[in-house]
């Protein structure tokens, strides 16, 4: 990590962050809490070496720091979030899944009385969204959906991302709502496919925010060497993810999330035109083709839970599902040689999803 005071040029690394990622502050500005290598560290910013709080972390999905010490963390992609005290001790599940329509709870951010939170939930259409959270265990209220997680704006205002516009909207927490018409911040604001909006609020209530959407992506060619040799198809301002080659070497599967939804998608190489094949409301990722190159698998959250799935390159008949065990969740797909489906698993489920045809 890096540290630059606003009233500064010059930025000036962290000793002992190497690897860190997500970073979020303390309330008082003091430390910085970050995940490195599994495991969830502060730092104090006068000096000193990272003090561990958590280990056995299986992705880096923020934080956020109560004025009390609390910090909530989410472990894995699929699982509830996670509270810790600032000594480090052993962390605590602090909310609960609604399966099989939510997968997973990230990006959580307390409000100022430092029992309530905001954080996002992924799963089924109707489940994702922002929700209300609090300490004393109640059941969390769904505020409503949007693209991004959400950012306290003081004194009661929801910053989040919907439909590539920045919007605010008033929080009632004594009725655990967002009323009012939206307000509309800034458009064209990216969302990574994360559900992180291109944004940041200051305690202060300043909000800064990436201009412009999210960055084009093109695919580009290769030699050996790693160097660039040539350009497929045209830049895209989509979040374009896990390109596959056909055997034929004549198109790339890949998904491409617009609007926070992920689906699968074609490039013909040769005629450079884009074809969608899956059209479901759920996140569809990780194509791999078969040998013969007619047909894809890949996986999907369309029943909650993420399972494995093909389909034809046409986009055309039935929906296959190779494996839909609930108790399930694949972490890895890739090519074999004869024809059908295997993949590594896991239960309970740890983080990215993926499988292998053989």
């Amino acid at each position: 990590m890096w540290l630059r005071p606003l009233g500064e040029a010059e930025a000036r690394p962290l000793p002992g962050t190497e690897g860190a990622t997500a970073p979020f502050w303390s309330p008082d500005s003091r430390s910085i809490g970050f995940f490195a290598a599994g495991k969830l560290l502060r730092l104090d910013v006068a000096g000193g070496a990272p003090q561990v709080l958590a280990t056995g972390l299986g992705i880096d999905l923020n934080g956020s720091w109560s004025a009390d010490g609390t910090i909530l963390f989410a472990r894995q992609v699929t699982g509830p979030l996670w509270r810790v005290a600032p000594a480090g001790r052993e962390p605590v599940a602090v909310t609960r899944l609604d399966p099989p329509r939510q997968i997973g709870h990230r990006h959580p951010q307390f409000l100022p009385d430092g029992r309530h939170f905001l954080f996002y939930a992924t799963g089924m259409p109707e489940a994702t969204g922002i929700y209300l959270g609090s300490l004393d265990g109640a059941a969390p209220t769904r505020l409503t959906a949007a693209d991004s997680a959400g950012t306290f704006l003081p004194p009661d205002r929801v910053v989040f991302v919907r439909q590539g516009t920045l919007v605010a909207r008033r929080l009632d927490l004594a009725r655990g709502a967002l009323t009012g018409d939206a307000v509309t911040l800034a458009d064209r604001v990216g969302v990574d496919g994360d559900a992180r909006g291109g944004f940041a609020v200051s305690g202060a209530g300043q909000v800064a925010y990436r201009a412009g959407g999210n960055a084009s992506r093109q695919l580009i060619w290769v030699d050996r060497t790693g160097k660039a040799v040539g350009v497929a198809g045209e830049p895209d301002a989509n979040d374009l993810r896990h390109p596959e080659l056909s055997p034929d070497g004549r198109r790339v599967a890949m998904t491409r999330v617009v609007q926070g939804n992920g689906d699968l998608w074609l490039l013909d190489l040769l005629r450079s035109g884009m074809t969608r094949i899956t059209f479901d409301a759920a996140n569809d990722n990780n194509p791999v083709w078969s040998p013969d190159g007619m047909r894809i698998a890949f996986n999907s959250n369309r029943t909650g839970a993420f399972d494995l799935y093909g389909r034809r390159r046409t986009g055309r008949g039935p929906r296959h599902g190779c494996w839909t065990r609930p108790t399930t969740r694949f972490r890895r797909i890739g090519r074999g040689t004869a024809g059908g489906c295997c993949t590594t698993r896991s239960t309970p489920p740890p983080d990215a999803i993926c499988g292998r045809w053989t």
